[in-house]
């Protein structure tokens, strides 16, 4: 008879090692995107391109992106009429986030949070590629 049993999780001490090792099943955090006519009203932080030109030398986006989680979504109206139109250029696109992890000031997402939402399309390009690398290796590693 079992009377009691424990779980324990060990960390590669090498964070670079672990994530590439983890990083094929990690899901993506994005839950929804919402691509509103104007940007809201209260201050939320920095998402995906955007948050990625925070942390590295890529150019800014020229359409802000931002983070919310599914419990602050209520915060912020995401009527019908605040949407864009599909086929309209939208003001800004906000994110649903499965989750928020602390980072630094709060102003954008994390880093392995921005990796894990990026889209093949833009992970293909050499230019955030790049960004990527420079990102992780002065904010993570």
């Amino acid at each position: 008879m079992i009377r009691s049993r424990a779980r324990s999780i060990s960390a590669d001490s090498d964070k670079k090692a672990m994530w590439e090792k983890i990083n094929p099943i990690l899901r993506n955090p994005i839950i929804t995107k919402y691509a509103l006519k104007e940007e809201p009203e209260i201050q939320l932080p920095i998402a995906g391109t955007m948050a990625l030109a925070h942390y590295s030398m890529l150019d800014e986006s020229n359409r802000p992106t931002y983070a919310i989680t599914k419990k602050n979504l209520s915060e912020i109206d995401l009527s019908v009429a605040r949407q864009t139109p599909a086929g309209e250029i939208p003001g800004c696109t906000i994110q649903e986030m499965g989750y928020q992890i602390p980072f630094e000031d709060g102003s954008a997402v994390d880093p392995l949070t921005i990796v894990l939402g990026m889209g093949e399309e833009e992970l293909s390009d050499p230019r955030v590629s790049m960004a990527i690398d420079e990102m992780l290796e002065k904010h993570v590693w």
